[in-house]
């Protein structure tokens, strides 16, 4: 199978794997209606080196965990930001700064697994070895911002946007290398 087709299985595989992106609600004003979440492209389009640093079977983890938080991401920022914008920006430092938890904690929690999983926006050049898979998401898994994910109410919009830490932490269980399926 050649590079583009690998991708565009990928990207199959990343849609079918899919976010809830439920539109009720707004930040401060539970019962008003949001605009719909923007859905950005998968990490595996956006950053097409991905698949020189990971295996296939992570790169499909990679973008199932991105896909999350950019529904999160869009549905808590108001679609101030998704992973389209963070990414075009280089993931600033600054823009969670206008926000309270739990949303300032989920855009400290992307700009995580952008340095980590989407190698702070530099090309891979090689494929990344087991310690260094390990490495990265146990940086992801040990990060402080994503416990905080049990304290958000699943009736804010916040919640209702898909994100889910036991899928969050299952996925990236199952990409250390002991669990990965080959």
């Amino acid at each position: 199978m050649n590079r583009k087709d690998r991708m565009k299985a990928l990207e199959r595989m990343a849609q079918a794997a899919g976010t809830n992106t439920s539109t009720t609600g707004t930040q401060g004003a539970p019962n008003a209606a949001a605009p719909p979440a923007q859905r950005s492209p998968s990490a595996s389009t956006v950053f097409p080196s991905i698949v020189t640093g990971w295996d296939s079977s992570r790169v499909v983890y990679v973008n199932n965990i991105v896909g999350q938080l950019d529904a999160a991401t869009s549905k808590g920022t108001n679609n101030k930001y998704n992973f389209q914008k963070l990414w075009d920006a280089k993931f600033p430092t600054g823009a969670d700064s206008e926000f309270t938890s739990p949303v300032k904690d989920l855009l400290v929690l992307f700009r995580k697994v952008f340095m980590q999983f989407l190698n702070n926006g530099v090309p891979f050049q090689k494929a990344l070895n087991s310690a260094e898979v390990t490495q990265r998401v146990n940086a992801i898994l040990s990060a402080p911002e994503i416990s905080k994910f049990e304290q958000v109410d699943p009736n804010s919009p916040l919640g209702q946007a898909g994100v889910s830490l036991a899928s969050i932490r299952q996925t990236l269980t199952s990409m250390l290398p002991a669990n990965a399926s080959k």
